[in-house]
């Protein structure tokens, strides 16, 4: 039959592109979920400084004003809270929130759940990380 494969090619060109869009897809949302892991590490290591700073008899706005410059710098809008919700523990509270363009990504929602936050922010697209430390 004349033309069969024509259509036979077209079918497998439609596939291998259907194919290549998939992989495409799957990269970028690996990428996204990279960078968020990598945040999330400078928001914890950030958060250990600021502990071991208190514990060695730094005064907490000292520690705030210097971290919230170390947030801002590692983290996209990053920001730094001590939050006293017991006489005993301390929150150190990291927030950032990830790019308007990572809008409808689901790659990491556990991750980036605002509720998670033990303050009031604005927006589905901020991240915390919170670390309690004994006064």
């Amino acid at each position: 039959m004349q033309g069969d494969s024509l259509i036979e090619v077209m079918v497998a060109l439609w596939l291998i592109g259907f194919a290549a869009l998939g992989a495409i897809s799957l990269q970028l949302s690996v990428i996204r979920a990279q960078q968020s892991m990598i945040w999330r590490t400078s928001a914890l290591s950030l958060a250990e400084a600021a502990a071991e700073a208190l514990r060695s008899g730094y005064p907490a706005a000292r520690v705030v004003t210097e971290w919230r410059l170390r947030a801002a710098q590692l983290l996209p809008s990053g920001d730094i809270r001590l939050l006293d919700p017991a006489p005993e523990i301390r929150l150190i509270v990291l927030s950032w929130r990830r790019p308007a363009q990572w809008l409808g990504g689901d790659y990491d929602t556990a991750l980036s759940d605002s509720h998670a936050c033990p303050f009031k922010v604005t927006g589905a697209m901020t991240q915390c990380l919170a670390l309690a430390i004994a006064k």
